[in-house]
């Protein structure tokens, strides 16, 4: 049975560092099918970048931010290419684990919605803990879809927060029941929630002080080379030291 070509996609906002991250977990990835992940930056730092990505990883920076979170998200899934049937939600400040791309594969068999029953949530303090919720709406960062269904519900709705509820009511609407991507699988995304800060939002002040004082915070100097990717810590053992 051949493979679902995937198109992943991540948005990301003043944070140099995640980006870096992200290329690199994307790199560790075991999939054989095609693929391809776009980094979708609308704060203009990577105009100018020279640093050399993958040729599975394709960068987009712009300079002008995005009305909301929601227009952001359209625009990055609007990139993909019709023959990409599947699609992967990635979040620059979580971390995947290499059976990712597998696990949402394996569930699209059944669904054209792949869910994420269980997935690890990591606390302000670095403390990892096992979430399980059969509806897997809080794990968005571990969803995946596919492009015509994504396109037939009209995608996210055009706000700040919660764009992924939304997303998941206008699924449910249209009948489609996920599959839980973690039955053959471990949870593949620790969700970093707790302990970063969220700058990747558009137009934040919308509906969060904090949120809003992140993002006009955020250090938006060009960059053009991307920092060394910093995954020193083995999360890959202690996510499966937690379901063991």
């Amino acid at each position: 049975m051949s493979l679902p070509s995937i198109f992943a996609w991540c948005p990301t906002y003043g944070r140099p560092q995640c980006v870096s991250d992200i290329i690199e977990m994307w790199n560790q990835m075991e999939y054989a099918g095609d693929r391809e992940l776009l980094i979708l930056d609308d704060g203009g730092m990577y105009q100018n970048l020279k640093t050399e990505l993958p040729d599975t990883v394709t960068m987009i920076s712009i300079p002008l931010r995005f009305s909301c979170l929601g227009e952001k998200q359209n625009t990055a899934v609007a990139l993909s290419k019709p023959e990409q049937e599947l699609i992967v939600v990635m979040e620059d400040d979580d971390v995947y684990m290499p059976w990712t791309l597998q696990a949402h594969a394996d569930a699209f068999r059944h669904s054209r919605l792949s869910v994420p029953q269980r997935w690890v949530l990591e606390s302000k303090h670095g403390r990892l803990d096992l979430q399980s919720n059969k509806s897997g709406a809080a794990a968005h960062a571990g969803w995946a879809y596919s492009r015509n269904l994504f396109r037939c519900v009209n995608g996210y709705p055009w706000i700040d927060i919660p764009t992924d509820h939304g997303l998941l009511t206008r699924f449910r609407n249209a009948g489609v029941a996920a599959a839980n991507s973690t039955e053959n699988f471990p949870p593949y995304v620790v969700c970093r929630l707790n302990s970063t800060t969220h700058p990747h939002l558009s137009r934040a002040w919308a509906t969060s002080v904090a949120w809003s004082m992140a993002c006009k915070q955020a250090d938006l100097t060009p960059v053009e080379y991307l920092p060394e990717p910093d995954l020193s810590r083995d999360y890959q053992a202690e996510v499966l030291k937690l379901v063991k």
